[in-house]
């Protein structure tokens, strides 16, 4: 693998809005850089007394991590844009280890807006998306993985995953893969002393204490973290159903019912949804993708035939199928077929229409799928969708969070830990093969490589762009 260079600093002093679009009590503007105290100082001023903006003084002098109370003037035409808290936050303490000002005004977008908009005509540059806590890793206030975990706190929808994301930004990981690279380090060291006195200590390897360390490593140290992520990273990315059946079973009616809301259209004609409808909920601090699929039947009609392929899709990548019935007309051919693809992963098999159901249609439903998972509703009375609910909280199992391994990663991070994986069995298979020192040295220290790209000790620049990229500006 090849090393790269930490990405420079860039010396320009920024600026954005830092809270969120829309209206508001508060907004913040922050400046980080040099020159952030002395151009928020130019239009600064504070009143000679309280709450009087008759005479306004511009202020010389800031204690650092204290609040003023004062106007934002535009120094052109001396009219006050607004009354705002102003504080100061002297380098290296604070968030980017860089002077940083924040100027907290009233929330709506004008206000924000006027004021960005007057920092930036002092030459101060806007800052793209992420740069404030980019500036902090770089400047090494916190690691990549603790800035990755920042984004992690802000996109949380649920208390798993803000109690995970909030794990990260502690430290937790980064320890985690500090101690994964020490034993690597230690194995490594025994390997390169052998090349460094060869014909002393070559002889002396022992092959199988290493070999037996380095599957140790991989197997109690990388593998259940990998694993962990496997099992619950729908804490942080949603946990996907989707609701699948042949046309007019219901399966629109009971997305809204999920939605509290009218979501899907919903009519007696078949074949209403033409393409995949998705909603978000929280159940049970679950977050949940549900999603209204086309109904699965033979077709003629080009744009039903493009529905039904996507949901075929669909099928495959989701977790988890609900997989209707309709309890008023007999099993169809189509329903076993539809069956047929469901089965292969976790599936709930939903009787709907229960309150117009024909007796031998649920006995014939339940003997077919006795071994199966069965909840009984209906979408048109509200009957059974809360026991169904409950059933679908069952499926989704719980995790221990409460050993060293219930760290949640991230995609990135994963896939830097399995190539980390990849690498120590490479070393492994060439200690097997009685393969040079030098050969194995490179396979280890390949794998300290991954490890490193995790908290971001050597991480080549476009990585850290897209990585900050997908942060919101003014954070």
């Amino acid at each position: 693998m090849k090393k790269t260079r930490m990405p420079k600093i860039n010396n320009d002093t920024i600026a954005a809005i830092a809270t969120s679009s829309g209206r508001g009590g508060i907004g913040v503007v922050r400046l980080s850089g040099d020159e952030a105290l002395s151009v928020a100082k130019k239009i600064f001023f504070v009143p000679q007394k309280t709450n009087d903006s008759s005479k306004l003084l511009q202020r010389k002098s800031f204690i650092s991590r204290k609040m003023y109370y004062g106007f934002i003037l535009n120094p052109d035409n001396k009219k006050i844009i607004d009354e705002v808290l102003f504080v100061y936050m002297k380098a290296p303490n604070s968030y980017t280890k860089e002077d940083v000002v924040e100027i907290h005004t009233h929330g709506g977008s004008a206000a924000l807006k006027s004021v960005l908009n007057l920092i930036l005509n002092f030459g101060v540059k806007a800052a793209p998306p992420g740069e404030f806590t980019k500036r902090a890793f770089l400047n090494g206030r916190i690691d990549l993985t603790q800035a990755e975990a920042i984004i992690d706190i802000i996109n949380a929808s649920n208390s798993k995953a803000l109690y995970f994301a909030a794990s990260q930004a502690s430290g937790s990981l980064k320890e985690k893969t500090d101690k994964i690279s020490d034993k690597i380090k230690t194995v490594l060291s025994e390997i390169e002393a052998a090349i460094d006195f060869i014909d002393d200590l070559e002889d002396d390897l022992d092959t199988a204490v290493l070999i037996d360390t380095i599957n140790k490593i991989i197997k109690d140290e990388i593998s259940p973290i990998i694993r962990f992520y496997d099992d619950a990273s729908f804490y942080r990315d949603g946990y996907t159903i989707a609701i699948a059946g042949r046309p007019n079973v219901g399966k629109s009616s009971l997305l809204n019912r999920f939605a509290r809301s009218q979501k899907a259209i919903v009519t007696d004609m078949p074949g209403t949804t033409r393409d995949i409808i998705e909603i978000k909920i929280n159940l049970s601090e679950i977050p949940l993708i549900l999603a209204d699929t086309a109904g699965i039947h033979a077709s003629e009609n080009p744009v039903e035939i493009i529905g039904i392929k996507r949901t075929k899709e669909y099928l495959k990548s989701s977790d988890l199928t609900l997989f209707l019935l309709d309890a008023s007309t007999p099993l169809s051919d189509e329903d076993f077929k539809i069956y047929q693809k469901v089965k292969a992963k976790g599936y709930i098999i939903v009787i709907n229409k229960i309150d117009i159901a024909k007796p031998d249609t649920l006995i014939e439903i339940k003997k077919e799928f006795a071994e199966s998972v069965i909840a009984e509703i209906s979408c048109l009375h509200n009957m059974g969708i809360e026991k169904l609910e409950s059933i679908i909280t069952e499926q989704v199992s719980e995790f221990d969070d409460s050993n060293e391994h219930s760290i949640l990663l991230n995609m990135r991070q994963k896939k830097e830990l399995q190539s980390a994986a990849e690498a120590l069995q490479r070393g492994v298979a060439e200690l097997k093969g009685n393969a040079y020192p030098e050969t194995i040295s490179i396979e280890l220290q390949e794998a300290l490589q991954y490890v490193g790209n995790i908290s971001g000790a050597l991480i080549s620049e476009d990585i850290l762009d897209r990585i900050f990229a997908d942060f919101c500006i003014g954070k």
